[in-house]
Parts: C-alpha cells; structure tokens; sequence
C-alpha cells in the first residue's frame, strides 16, 4: 500500500479484478452467448446444442423457471437471419466463381476470335477450365474442330491469361437448361 491510498481498499491486482468482473457478468462474452454454434457445420439430428449449450440452457431454466427461461434464452441467441440474406450470400458466391471471367470472354469475343467467326459462334459456359462455344451452323462446328480449334484455343487462353485451358463446341440450341 502507498501512504497516499484509501486504507479500505484492497490490494488486488488489475488483471484479478478484471477475471472477477468476466466471472460475474457471463455477458461480457458478447451479446450473443447462448448462440448454439458448436454443431452448426451438422444437419437434421446432428444439429443438437453441445453438453456445454444444452447445460448453459439447463442453467438459465433453472435461474428463471419454466415460464420465462425460452424468452430469456432467445433473447441471448443470436436473431434469425432472414431467407433474402441466405440468398443474397449464395448468389455472392456464386457470381464471384466464374461468372465475371465468362463475361469478360462475352465481351471481348470479337476481338479475340475475329468478327467473322464471332458472328456464328457464342461462349455460353465456363466448367473447371473450359470454355463450351455455341456454334450456328453443324458444318462450320466440324471445320472448327479440325482446323481451328488450337489456334482459337491459343487465342483464348492468352486473353485469360491461361484461365481457360480448352475450348468445346457445342451445336446451336442443344444446350440443357441452366448452362
């Protein structure tokens, strides 16, 4: 103790205090600590809280009984998130994949394989690393199999910076829903 202290007070060290203090107020651990986060990577049945959520949960009805211990437990949990964030992270994912390296490939279509042949043919999908091209007409699809196909490859592959690997031609209209 210095001379200059309150003899009332205690000699305990800050980082004593701040442990009590945790221990005494458990929310302190956040808003949210009654979320039940351990199983959450599990479905269905494997969804059930852990030892320690279901005895966290047990305690609460217990201090609070049976009427409001479900109304104090949510109100520790995390809210439900609602469907549209679901899908707007999905959707997120989804178009940060492939989708703007295709769109680029769209745009830039006639400089990289030509006017001529850009006119006939369309990139219409992007699976792993390659490209699938609808072409218009049967006969020029054979052509560009055999004659073409390498050169138009080389072509994409450095506009993509070798992003794209090969190219498949697909025939006009046979394409499934969803590509």
């Amino acid at each position: 103790m210095t001379p200059n202290s309150d003899p009332t007070e205690s000699p305990v060290t800050p980082r004593r205090t701040m442990a009590r203090q945790k221990a005494q107020n458990p929310v302190s651990a956040g808003p949210f600590w009654l979320d039940r986060k351990g199983n959450r990577h599990r479905t269905h049945e494997g969804r059930r809280p852990t030892r320690l959520e279901q005895r966290r949960e047990d305690c609460m009805q217990a201090w609070f009984g049976e009427t409001l211990a479900p109304g104090e437990i949510t109100a520790r949990q995390q809210p439900a998130q609602p469907i549209s964030a679901a899908i707007d992270e999905v959707i997120y994912d989804l178009a940060r994949q492939r989708v703007p390296l295709l769109d680029q490939v769209r745009l830039h279509w006639p400089q990289v394989v030509g006017s001529d042949l850009a006119k006939a043919t369309a990139p219409v999908a992007l699976r792993g690393k390659t490209l699938h091209v609808e072409v218009k007409n049967v006969t020029l699809q054979y052509v560009l199999e055999r004659e073409r196909k390498a050169d138009l490859e080389k072509a994409v592959r450095t506009f993509t910076d070798a992003q794209v690997q090969s190219i498949r031609f697909v025939p006009s209209g046979r394409r499934r829903p969803g590509e």
